[in-house]
């Protein structure tokens, strides 16, 4: 048998705004990716997606832009799916 402790899932609260540890986690990883990302583009240059010449900062920002999108739409998309598909089948605007 597993014996799991029991976290709060709230890290931190301010008032009415409640901050969760996965989004601390989201966080985290959105900012090692730019960090190492850039780090990594001062070292070894790339062909860049938009053009000729190496990647710039600006392509790593879109590329970071992009994924915070995906992560919010398919966390969204998941939540619904799993968690409550009937209510949200029979309610698809909310």
């Amino acid at each position: 048998m597993l014996i799991h402790p029991h976290i709060d899932p709230v890290a931190l609260q301010l008032g009415p705004l409640a901050i969760h540890w996965y989004g601390l986690t989201y966080l985290a990883a959105f900012g090692l990716f730019f960090f190492l990302a850039t780090l990594r583009l001062r070292h070894e240059p790339y062909a860049s997606i938009t053009g000729p010449g190496a990647w710039s900062r600006r392509d790593v920002e879109d590329i970071l832009f992009l994924g915070v999108v995906g992560v919010v739409i398919g966390g969204r998309i998941g939540y619904c799916l799993f968690y409550k598909p009937g209510y949200y089948l029979s309610h698809p605007l909310e």
